[in-house]
């Protein structure tokens, strides 16, 4: 395939395959995307339009007066069959005109009034509230987000350092009509919404095999939730549980979020270690973050046998 934007007539590259030669094709699929040789997005967003109206038909069988699902099933079939499909690869083809990408808008508007049972002269900005569900243009952008703050946990790697290092960005302020690439859509759809500068904890890619690492285990929990027994019980409970393993250094690890910030903080029989977090950091990072340094110390200790407690059931 040629991509090009070029008006006029411009001959397509001879390329070759031994004596074979390669012909070019207009549009081509890729990865569940319809790939167009001038990158307008224009099939691909006509090709999902078609197949949700295949979704569509069944809604409109679905909500029947006497016998039909209820609303939450209506609004949960909306989003599995419909929204799953219009927002998959939404962080390529989000690139193409907005009159193009609303396209899309007219199939999620009737999905979403087949499942409340709205009149069609309702008014969308009302019919979205009552429904709970964002318009596609910010569930777009949300996705968006996701993709760069995921693409940026791997520095090292060729998607990051090709979004962060991108040096184009005078061609296209000078021609603001060109489809921008991911990085420039991220950081024009982050300037008004002033997002303040979030640390995100890169992923390093471990050196050593997880079938080479010392083996761990997990008790079971004793305490289902700690408010289903009195204190004085979850201490013998906890008592109870610490002698079976009387052989072990014992490490106590918890994380707090509050107006001031987010915190967490590591015990061990002779020292105590801390840290703090972005105040934009859920108490799970919290919990989590001190499970790790829990772990780094460890690390650095002769001992061979540790024995972690932690509250944070997610972490497990």
């Amino acid at each position: 395939m040629h991509f090009c934007r070029l008006r006029g007539v411009h001959p397509d590259p001879d390329l070759y395959l031994g004596n074979r030669r390669l012909s070019c094709v207009e549009r081509t699929r890729y990865l569940g995307l319809l790939f167009d040789s001038r990158l307008t997005w224009v099939p691909n967003l006509r090709y999902v339009k078609a197949v949700c109206q295949k979704a569509l038909s069944l809604l409109r069988v679905l909500p029947h007066t006497s016998w039909g699902a209820d609303r939450d099933t209506l609004l949960l079939l909306h989003r599995t069959l419909l929204l799953s499909k219009l927002e998959y690869g939404c962080e390529v083809y989000s690139s193409a005109k907005e009159a193009h990408l609303r396209v899309l808008d007219s199939v999620h508007h009737a999905g979403v009034r087949l499942a409340t049972g709205a009149f069609r002269s309702s008014p969308i900005p009302s019919l979205l509230v009552d429904a709970g569900v964002l318009p596609l243009d910010l569930r777009r952008q949300s996705s968006l987000f996701r993709c760069w703050f995921s693409v940026q946990r791997i520095p090292e790697s060729v998607p990051c350092v090709s979004i962060l290092r991108d040096s184009r960005s005078p061609a296209y302020d000078e021609r603001p009509s060109l489809p921008k690439p991911f990085g420039f859509r991220v950081a024009s759809a982050m300037t008004p919404l002033s997002f303040p500068p979030i640390p995100i904890c890169p992923y390093r890619v471990p050196r050593v095999g997880y079938w080479q690492l010392p083996g761990v285990s997990v008790c079971s929990h004793t305490i289902d939730s700690k408010r289903d027994l009195p204190p004085y019980a979850s201490r013998a409970l906890f008592l109870e549980h610490f002698t079976e393993h009387s052989d072990s250094i014992p490490v106590f690890t918890d994380g707090s979020k509050l107006d001031a910030g987010v915190a967490f903080g590591v015990v061990f029989p002779s020292f105590c270690r801390g840290g703090s977090l972005s105040s934009v950091a859920s108490v799970f990072t919290a919990e989590l973050s001190a499970i790790v340094l829990s772990l780094q110390i460890i690390f650095t200790l002769s001992v061979d046998s540790f024995m972690i407690f932690s509250d944070s059931r997610s972490a497990f």
